[in-house]
């Protein structure tokens, strides 16, 4: 398909056109090597200054609404479902560096898409946070992971309207343990030696269904406390606003597995349909992105 340019490119503009900006590049200056000090390539701005030559910049980037803008498109897609964002907003891709240091500029990442330039979840993320719910910080499955999941299936299983499917979940969770848990894992995500059975591809913002004149981008600040015996540092970044609808996208296969005992084989399966419905709950129960902790990234 073709891409509609009309819409500005935001990823584009955050990372590169901001600091091309007459009123920015003026603040930009150098000092060379002296003494013990390196040489310094900085954006001099006070720091008590009221107002920066970022501050009309990221007004501007605030105020974008998704009315220029073209959905990304997934052909390659077999499933997917629908979430919103819900207060205070989404943070990802904060590990990314965006350091000028400056008064008035961001201090912490963002992803954009490279093409676009909007907002999206790495599907990279997303399989990591599903995964995380099959395993320990060890990257080994035991019992904590287990209760995790029960606990989840418990939840996908309120949700069924139908009793085939109910009954199919009710039946995991007397089936599933520690070693099944592990079996399934390696199955969907994979392991060292061999690749996952499944695909996990970058959610993106569902246009229509948010709505083309909502604005989808805001700053906000993460108050850090490196010292108790100083005042706090106030960090500005960029989140992706609440009510803001992401369509997460997979290619999904149905599993089976065998897991073999003193008492015989037994089999565990798990659709491609069920697949999605669990993957819908992990998210909707521990979210996904930066801060999760305190909030961002919960969806509903």
């Amino acid at each position: 398909m073709a891409w509609n340019f009309i819409a500005p490119n935001v990823g584009l503009m955050v990372y590169k056109r901001l600091y091309t900006e007459d009123a920015i590049k003026r603040k930009i200056k150098f000092t060379p090597a002296q003494n013990n000090e390196k040489e310094r390539l900085f954006i001099d701005i006070p720091k008590d200054a009221k107002v920066t030559p970022f501050d009309i910049f990221y007004k501007a980037v605030f105020a974008n609404t998704l009315k220029d803008y073209t959905q990304i498109e997934n052909n390659a897609a077999s499933h997917h479902f629908n979430l919103a964002t819900t207060y205070p907003g989404l943070l990802c891709g904060s590990g990314y560096t965006h350091d000028s240091n400056a008064k008035g500029d961001i201090k912490i990442g963002f992803y954009f898409d490279h093409t676009t330039g909007q907002p999206v979840i790495p599907g990279s993320s997303i399989k990591g946070v599903l995964k995380s719910v099959f395993e320990n910080e060890k990257d080994q499955t035991d019992q904590t992971s287990l209760d995790t999941i029960k606990f989840i299936l418990e939840e996908v299983k309120k949700r069924c309207t139908d009793e085939q499917n109910k009954n199919a979940w009710e039946n995991m969770l007397k089936n599933i343990d520690i070693e099944a848990l592990k079996t399934l894992k390696d199955d969907i995500f994979g392991k060292q030696d061999a690749e996952g059975k499944d695909v996990f591809f970058d959610a993106v913002i569902n246009i229509e269904k948010t709505g083309k004149s909502k604005k989808f981008l805001a700053s906000d600040f993460i108050t850090h406390h490196p010292d108790p015996l100083k005042n706090p540092t106030p960090l500005m970044f960029i989140k992706v606003l609440p009510g803001i609808t992401f369509e997460f996208r997979f290619k999904l296969t149905d599993s089976t597995v065998e897991i073999k005992s003193n008492n015989g084989v037994r089999k565990i399966s798990l659709n491609a349909n069920q697949k999605a419905q669990l993957f819908q709950e992990i998210i909707l129960t521990v979210g996904v992105g930066a801060k999760t902790n305190v909030g961002y990234g919960q969806f509903k």
